[in-house]
C-alpha cells in the first residue's frame, strides 16, 4: 500500500527518538530534588541536550509531509457511509 520511502518518512527515526527520550528522562530525573521539587534545577538538562532538541524541532517542522502521508492512509481505509462524517474525521488527523 505504501512505498518504503513513505514508511521511512513516518517511522524512520523512531528508535532514535525513543533512545533520546529515555536518556533525556533519566537526565531530568537525576536533577530533580524529589523532596523539594521547586528547588530542582532542570534547566541544565535542556542546555546539555540543546542540539538534539533543535533537531527534534526540525522534525516537527517536517511533520507536514508526515501528516499528508497519514491522511492518504486514512482516506484509503475509510468506508464512506456518511461523506460529511468522513470529512470531519479526516480534519482531525
Amino acid at each position: 500500500m505504501f512505498s518504503p520511502q513513505q514508511i521511512d518518512t513516518i517511522f524512520g527515526n523512531l528508535e532514535e527518538l525513543l533512545q533520546f527520550q529515555s536518556t533525556f528522562l533519566q537526565d531530568l530525573e537525576s536533577h530533580v530534588e524529589w523532596d523539594a521539587p521547586h528547588r530542582s534545577c532542570i534547566g541544565e538538562c535542556f542546555l546539555a541536550h540543546v542540539s538534539v532538541l533543535h533537531f527534534l524541532h526540525n522534525i516537527c517542522e517536517g511533520g507536514i509531509e508526515d501528516m499528508e502521508v497519514l491522511r492518504l492512509l486514512k482516506r484509503s481505509t475509510v468506508t464512506l457511509v456518511n461523506p460529511r462524517e468522513a470529512r470531519i474525521n479526516l480534519d482531525f488527523i
